[in-house]
């Protein structure tokens, strides 16, 4: 859901709540009544009413900019506030629209107001200064008021159908299936740009969704089952083979022809809307979505297990010196707590003087100089993976005369302890992580370590 935003000198009125597919488009229209302090906004099928404090007037001058944000008057631009879509239709009129006239645009129909708007894009590159990366092309009031429009997104990876089919479900897309002459041409000119990425020594051609059946010879769609009437067959070959693709050759262009279901090829797949990673999940690297917690959790739940790598709970800088201890700001000795645990007696032997014993040594210490990540509330979940080169107090026994004792190392283990809410998210970090879509980084000072 996304609020409305409206300002005007000092004035900031935050309001409604408005839902939208990224790729897809919407309409919108804010009506405002300065007079009685009224505001009504109109968002697709939407409507929100309610009064607000404000100006008693816009004041003319100044600079009016369209998707772009001023930090100052005509400058201070930066690319994160730049907008990134694409804008239909725009009107500024001098007056408030009736709420039939406002319905009216919202609904796609043909609108004559009168006056005309101060401001609009009929006449665009006579009143309009085009200045970054901005297109301008010519759109029909169809193409805009659709009640569902449909986009592709290629993929230059070859695939066999069950990964293409599998990669397109993944990203809430699907294999595209044309069911006219009209689609078929669609989908051959938006594959025109890619044909130097995916042409090999057999020509260029691409997976449909569609698959044959065998004792008909008719096809239907893979994923519905419905039946498909259109064909665009030159000719029969291969007919042992039950998937189907769209050929981009000189001599084939455009038809149709039967390929082996493991032969593999570069994927287009066919959205509706885009899909975007839900709050708390994860994307393996298949593009499969899972619960952020079972991200280093110890047990794979990726299909390509890729939710338990680099996983270190431990990052070291450049600087780190592992056979030196911590320092401390007033270069006194690191403290270090440590537990005894005695299991076992295992044997006293009176004649030797002697006493065999288990016993479990859990030391604790802080380094201020560890960034962690992936920690958990469960201590057993964060151990530091062998290899990773962290200091360790050295142990040293000996008995009460002084003499070495015989230690046999049974095991060692270190463990990191969470005991503190993680640093805010790091963009240049680009997995996904408990809080957005980056890795945690944790407070190096308050954590401790444990073996």
């Amino acid at each position: 859901m996304q609020s409305v935003v409206v300002e005007a000198e000092k004035y900031s009125l935050t309001t409604g709540k408005g839902s939208y597919t990224l790729l897809g488009w919407w309409r919108f229209c804010y009506l405002h009544s300065f007079e009685t302090k009224q505001h009504t906004i109109y968002w697709n099928d939407k409507v929100f009413s309610g009064t607000s404090e404000g100006p008693e007037m816009v004041r003319g001058g100044g600079l009016l900019v369209i998707g772009q944000d001023q930090d100052r008057m005509g400058g201070g631009y930066t690319f994160s506030q730049s907008l990134n879509a694409v804008v239909a239709d725009l009107r500024l009129y001098n007056r408030t629209l009736t709420n039939s006239e406002a319905l009216d645009f919202v609904s796609c129909k043909e609108t004559h107001l009168d006056p005309q708007p101060l401001v609009s894009f009929p006449d665009f590159k006579n009143n309009w200064k085009i200045e970054g990366s901005v297109n301008i092309e010519d759109l029909n009031l169809a193409d805009i008021c659709q009640k569902e429009s449909s986009f592709l997104i290629m993929f230059p990876e070859a695939w066999s159908f069950s990964q293409a089919v599998a990669m397109c479900n993944n990203v809430g897309g699907s294999l595209p299936v044309p069911i006219s002459a009209r689609e078929n041409e669609q989908i051959l000119s938006f594959l025109n740009p890619y044909i130097p990425y995916c042409s090999d020594a057999h020509g260029y051609s691409i997976a449909l969704g569609m698959l044959k059946k065998y004792e008909t010879h008719s096809h239907y769609h893979y994923k519905s089952g419905e039946n498909i009437t259109y064909s665009n067959f030159l000719y029969r070959r291969d007919e042992d083979s039950n998937c189907v693709a769209i050929a981009v050759t000189e001599d084939d262009y455009g038809y149709w022809y039967y390929s082996k279901c493991d032969l593999e090829l570069c994927t287009i797949c066919n959205f509706t809307s885009v899909t975007h990673l839900k709050d708390g999940q994860y994307t393996c690297d298949d593009g499969t979505c899972i619960s952020i917690d079972h991200r280093c959790d110890l047990l794979a739940h990726c299909p390509d297990l890729t939710d338990e790598i680099n996983c270190n709970t431990v990052k070291l800088s450049e600087t780190y010196i592992w056979e030196l201890p911590p320092p401390l700001p007033d270069g006194s000795p690191t403290q270090v707590s440590v537990f005894v645990n005695i299991t076992s007696v295992r044997d006293v032997s009176l004649i030797d003087l002697s006493i065999s014993f288990d016993m479990i040594l859990v030391f604790t210490w802080r380094d201020p100089r560890l960034t962690f990540q992936h920690l958990r509330d469960n201590m057993d979940q964060n151990p530091v993976r062998e290899g990773v080169g962290v200091w360790h107090p050295e142990v040293f026994m000996e008995d009460g005369d002084g003499s070495s004792v015989d230690v046999q190392v049974r095991g060692r283990q270190t463990f990191v302890r969470r005991v503190g809410p993680p640093n805010p998210d790091i963009p240049t970090r680009l997995k996904e992580g408990r809080q957005s879509i980056n890795i945690q980084i944790y407070p190096r000072t308050v954590y401790t370590m444990l073996i």
